[in-house]
């Protein structure tokens, strides 16, 4: 029993010391969400999404999501630094830039997760990640209506939205026929986002990123 005690001590020890190192190292002055060691993962999903049946080219990258994905035991360490990253980030434009970053790493440990036949946790973390891709539009315009400047951000969720847009019909390729039509709801997030920002956009008399889809 007392062995039972101390083992479980020391893992949520080491569990503790893990998402320390992690809110240590994301908390930090320099926001690099785009990791430069991982440029030629990035490289391969760009060149695997271009070729899409139908020859979309959407100009974005996706960040390297790690390597603890959501079918890891630990992920929920991720997860939970994640929640209290963004409580302790109070700088609205920057709160916005985060949701964007959580949304577009999920995405692409969905997609991973997909490509691995795991499509149950595939489609829940697709899920989350059009969520926050929700939540980071609607900061966004909350930020706008404070008279924050948003324009920069303004067009880059807008290229994120649509590039989750394509995203999303490309992973119908992957998923179970019973799973294809919640993924095809799930569009409705990036395709809210981006009128959401396409409009704010034209507010400013600024021409939106071009959405390829016609909807």
């Amino acid at each position: 029993m007392i062995k039972k005690i101390i083992a479980v001590s020391l893992t949520l020890l080491f569990a503790g010391f893990i998402l320390l190192a992690s809110l240590l190292r994301v908390s930090s002055t320099s926001y690099s969400f785009y990791e430069e060691e991982n440029l030629s993962y990035l490289q391969n999903l760009e060149e695997s999404d271009s070729h899409n049946k139908e020859d979309i080219d959407i100009k974005y990258f996706f960040p390297y999501p790690g390597k603890i994905l959501p079918d890891n035991s630990l992920y929920f360490l991720k997860a939970s630094r994640d929640k209290i990253w963004l409580l302790l980030n109070t700088n609205p434009s920057k709160r916005a830039e985060i949701l964007l970053l959580f949304s577009d790493k999920r995405l692409v440990s969905s997609r991973i997760l997909f490509e691995k036949g795991k499509p149950n946790i595939a489609f829940s973390t697709l899920t989350k990640a059009e969520k926050y891709l929700e939540q980071a539009a609607l900061q966004n315009e909350d930020n706008r209506k404070k008279g924050i400047d948003t324009t920069s951000f303004d067009l880059k969720l807008a290229t994120a939205s649509l590039k989750h847009w394509q995203e999303l019909r490309d992973l119908t390729n992957y998923a179970p026929e019973e799973m294809k039509p919640e993924i095809i709801k799930n569009i409705s997030y990036s395709r809210n986002a981006y009128v959401l920002v396409r409009d704010s956009l034209l507010s400013k008399n600024i021409n939106p990123p071009f959405n390829p889809f016609g909807e």
